[in-house]
């Protein structure tokens, strides 16, 4: 099972990216689930979304704990430790976005 992670900034679209990115797996025949997590629910504070795709169905509906793939959405995040933390040595890291 593929565990991925997203960061960025309330109102980025993160969750819309997570369903965009489930559907797409959908589509290529894998399973995937995904689970966003909000923090205070408002624009500007970090939002973080959380997926796991399978070719089998997949019974965990929580947060990932060791990612393969990180996505970070935006600058500000790259230098926050807790982005970082359980990612899996040798994983893939898309970054996006302009510099604070």
């Amino acid at each position: 099972m593929l565990e991925i992670r997203m960061h960025g900034i309330g109102g980025q679209g993160i969750v819309t990216g997570g369903e965009i990115l489930a559907n797409a797996y959908l589509l290529s025949g894998k399973n995937m689930s995904v689970m966003p997590s909000y923090g205070v629910e408002r624009r500007g504070s970090p939002v973080t979304a959380y997926g796991r795709v399978s070719d089998k169905y997949i019974r965990e509906k929580c947060m990932t704990y060791e990612p393969e793939i990180l996505i970070i959405f935006d600058a500000s995040q790259v230098h926050r430790p807790e982005v970082y933390k359980g990612f899996v040595h040798g994983g893939i890291i898309i970054a996006c976005g302009n510099d604070p």
